[in-house]
């Protein structure tokens, strides 16, 4: 995120707090009652990139957010990268508590998928540091299913899974595992969650029908997933409607998405919410 975005985030982020601060209008700014649901967890890619960060997702009904965090030697912040990080905005302030602010009553829980840009000892030290504050808003390794009104934090980047899993310190943190041996062996309860990039098994980018082999390929992968216990995501999938429809109908567990509104918008044409 280049410093003029990260203004712009800031700003819409300032306007959007400020229209909620009276009575009479907090009651607009609440996520949709509506609470679309889909036969999949919609997931918003690089949230904090929206036009509203965090309220445009739970107003469409979706049940995963992702955000970048990278480490700047003292605090967390918002960022695709280590560019100008002075210049981005706080995890802590600028993202995590408006989220617990506006989670929706009526949900079954929320996955947060932090992105890591620059792993260390240190950042994992400031996260836990950050989460034990919120510890009545998040999911445990002692109770790890979803519910109501609490978030799971699930991590992903370049990150030492297996020294993470093992520290029984790290009582809030999740893990996205990858597609090998290893992450599909580790237990479901700590790591519930397996990513990969589409484009590294198939070619496909949904501006035409897949072919057998195509749908054939995704299928196994997804269905080998599903056979050690876990969840399954994709990333890098185009924006298309035809993405998303074979995707669920070859079910997939959770899609991501840039361009909410359309999806939302195939979702219905379909009758593919309740």
């Amino acid at each position: 995120m280049n410093l003029s975005l990260t203004l712009e985030f800031a700003f819409v982020l300032l306007l959007f707090l400020s229209a909620c601060s009276s009575e009479e209008q907090f009651e607009h700014c609440q996520p949709d009652l509506r609470t679309f649901k889909y036969p999949i967890i919609a997931h918003s890619h690089n949230d904090y990139d929206q036009d509203v960060p965090i309220i445009t997702a739970l107003n469409h009904g979706f049940r995963s957010l992702e955000v970048d965090v990278a480490f700047d030697g003292n605090v967390l912040r918002v960022s695709h990268d280590t560019d100008d990080l002075e210049d981005q905005p706080l995890f802590e302030d600028d993202y995590l508590l408006p989220l617990l602010e506006h989670l929706p009553s009526d949900s079954a829980g929320l996955i947060l998928l932090v992105d890591i840009k620059n792993y260390s000892t240190e950042l994992l030290d400031e996260i836990n540091i950050i989460l034990d504050k919120q510890a009545s808003h998040l999911i445990t390794r002692n109770n790890p299913e979803l519910s109501a009104q609490k978030i799971k934090i699930i991590l992903s980047g370049d990150i030492p899974r297996a020294e993470i899993i093992n520290n029984n310190g790290n009582i809030y943190l999740f893990i996205d595992g990858r597609l090998n041996d290893k992450d599909l062996d580790a237990s479901s309860d700590i790591l519930p969650l397996i990513s990969l990039d589409f484009s590294d098994i198939s070619g496909w980018n949904g501006k035409n029908e897949p072919n057998k082999q195509t749908i054939s390929t995704i299928k196994e992968t997804i269905d080998r997933v599903h056979d050690s216990g876990k969840l399954i995501r994709f990333w890098k999938t185009p924006d298309r409607e035809a993405i998303w429809l074979n995707l669920i109908e070859l079910e997939i567990d959770i899609i991501g998405v840039d361009d909410i509104e359309h999806f939302c918008s195939v979702m219905q044409e379909h009758g593919l919410v309740e």
